[in-house]
This record gives structure tokens, C-alpha cells and sequence, in this order.
């Protein structure tokens, strides 16, 4: 399935590049962060946690979607969360879409992942970047 930029999709059974264990939580709130890959039909993504109080300390690698920044009734987030800017992920997605970013905060998420990307980058971002 092809989802548009800054689609917010509940993703079933993310295993997190970072300690490689599967997600615990029936579904997870995960941004599509580019496009689908037009060869293989993957899909590019980054995760989101609604746990900022744990990740407030690491602002550099998270992007804050808060009440100032959007609409929680509009893409069904009951509260502030963060987007996580140093793994992408990439793989066939076909979960539900519960709403999307407005393209101005998708712009800003994206100029922030890319300055990020760029001093720290994942392997998949070389990959990625012909789709920015």
C-alpha cells in the first residue's frame, strides 16, 4: 500500500533497530517518512513515542509534536509525542492510516531528520535521500 508524505499509520510488529526487539504493543503510531519505494513497494518510516518525558534529554535525535504544533484530533494522537529521527526503517506497510501531518510541520520534521541524517547517518538514509 502507498502511503503520502507524513502519513501516520498504526504499524504492527516494528522490531526497533535500536535494541532489536519487537514491539510489545499490539500496533504502534509510526510517520511514513518518504514515499514507497517504487521497486520494491516497501515503505520508508520512522517511528514516533508518545514517552517524552524519556526522550526530552536526546532533543537533537526527536522531533516534538506537541499541542502547539498540531491538532491531536485530526490524526487521533491523545498526546504529545515524538518523532525519532536517527532510525529509518523501510519495509511493505499495509496497516491503517489514522491521519497525517500538515505539509508545513512535514517540512519541518524533514529538514530536522535530514540535519540530522546528515551529521549521524543510518544505513538507509543514502538509500533514502534520492526521494527528498
Amino acid at each position: 500500500m502507498e502511503y503520502g508524505k507524513g502519513t501516520i499509520i498504526l504499524k504492527r510488529g516494528i522490531v526497533f533497530k535500536d535494541n532489536q526487539l519487537r514491539d510489545s504493543k499490539v500496533c504502534h503510531p509510526a510517520m511514513v517518512a518518504i514515499a514507497t519505494d517504487s521497486i520494491t513497494g516497501e515503505t520508508y518510516y520512522l517511528t514516533m513515542t508518545s514517552q517524552v518525558h524519556k526522550y526530552a534529554l536526546y532533543e537533537e535525535r526527536y522531533f516534538l509534536l506537541d499541542e502547539e504544533t498540531l491538532n491531536f484530533a485530526s490524526i487521533s494522537l491523545d498526546r504529545p509525542s515524538m518523532v525519532n529521527l536517527q532510525n529509518i526503517y523501510k519495509e511493505y506497510v499495509n496497516d491503517k492510516k489514522v491521519g497525517g501531518l500538515p505539509p508545513r510541520l512535514y517540512k519541518a520534521v524533514m529538514r530536522k531528520f535530514m540535519a540530522y541524517q546528515e551529521k549521524n547517518p543510518d544505513p538507509l538514509y543514502e538509500e533514502l535521500k534520492m526521494y527528498i
